[in-house]
């Protein structure tokens, strides 16, 4: 039988998971959290984007709507609440890393010659 993988997974597939863990490491982004990770947050919001939710709630209902899905992708129910105070508290450094490298893996793949940087 065929397997196809959703549009879900071929965005993660996008990501190094390694790398993201590297970071999320670096920055201590998971540091005095019980449930929802880093990792967790950030393909919430991949769902929440590509389903185009227009609120937490939204995007809550379309993460219990895959629940049983959510084991492959390492992750558990999440909680709008949970998910409001990851949003809230939660520095955004590893998530504006990850953008600049994925712009740079981009550009070197499109055979760019400038070289893409990190704003500080």
């Amino acid at each position: 039988m065929a397997q196809a993988n959703t549009v879900l997974a071929q965005r993660l597939n996008v990501i190094p998971r390694h790398q993201f863990q590297k970071t999320v490491d670096q920055y201590q982004a998971d540091k005095r959290t019980r449930t929802l990770s880093c990792w967790g947050q950030f393909v919430a919001l991949l769902v929440g984007q590509l389903s185009g939710a227009s609120s937490l709630r939204r995007l809550v209902e379309q993460l219990d709507v895959q629940s049983c899905r959510l084991y492959h992708l390492s992750l558990k129910p999440v909680r709008k609440s949970t998910l409001a105070d990851a949003n809230q508290k939660r520095s955004t450094r590893v998530y504006y890393v990850l953008f600049f490298r994925l712009l740079s893996r981009l550009a070197r793949q499109k055979g760019r010659r400038e070289v893409i940087t990190q704003g500080q």
